[in-house]
């Protein structure tokens, strides 16, 4: 191979000598490390690229995150009522009682249920209207738009009872409560009150 500014002459296979050279660095390579140098090079500027298209996804990701979770907490406050505003904030829930979850709404998808103590008080989680009563248990709609129902206890309100959260509904018949929290999406966890109020938990 010549060229004006380049002579080399070959020994063998993979070892080049070069006998006149007035040209750069590259130009002092043989042909196999020049095509190495150049896939080293074109492997560098592709983990270059990548990794600046996953900076730039990440950066986007926290953004786009945070608009979400603004909007969520911005929707989430504000329900509607037979057309009333009420505004609905942590300050509005409550435990139903002290026990230990036995059940979770994660395990079943429908409800949670929780151990006490026999005769233990029961309060409603959130402020709302009593909408039925049974020997066993008590259903509230809530001023949210829910309708969660107290199953186990023995009932101490009656239909048509304004109740605000931790207002006892009941004494805990036995030693367990299960709560089912219904909304407009479905079955709800009763005893996470983010998802409940619309806010975020």
């Amino acid at each position: 191979m010549e060229s004006d500014n380049n002579k080399f002459k070959s020994y063998s296979n993979t070892h080049w000598e070069e006998e006149e050279h007035t040209g750069g660095i590259l130009d002092r390579l043989s042909p196999p490390q020049r095509k190495l140098l150049r896939n080293v090079m074109l492997c560098a500027m592709l983990a270059l690229l990548l990794w600046g298209v996953k900076i730039g996804e990440t950066g986007a990701e926290n953004v786009t995150e945070t608009a979400n979770y603004a909007e969520d907490e911005t929707l989430g406050r504000l329900k509607y009522v037979n057309g009333d505003d009420v505004i609905v904030t942590s300050e509005d829930y409550s435990l139903p009682m002290a026990g230990e979850v036995v059940e979770t709404f994660e395990q079943n998808g429908i409800n949670v249920t929780v151990t006490g103590e026999d005769n233990a008080k029961v309060s409603a989680i959130l402020s709302g209207t009593v909408s039925g009563v049974s020997s066993s248990g008590v259903t509230i709609t809530n001023e949210n738009g829910t309708t969660t129902t107290y199953e186990g206890i023995v009932p101490t309100v009656s239909v048509g009872d304004a109740v605000k959260n931790d207002d006892q509904v009941g004494k805990l018949a036995g030693e367990e409560l299960t709560l089912t929290t219904m909304g407009g999406i479905g079955y709800m966890d009763s005893l996470d009150a983010g998802e409940i109020l619309g806010i975020g938990g």
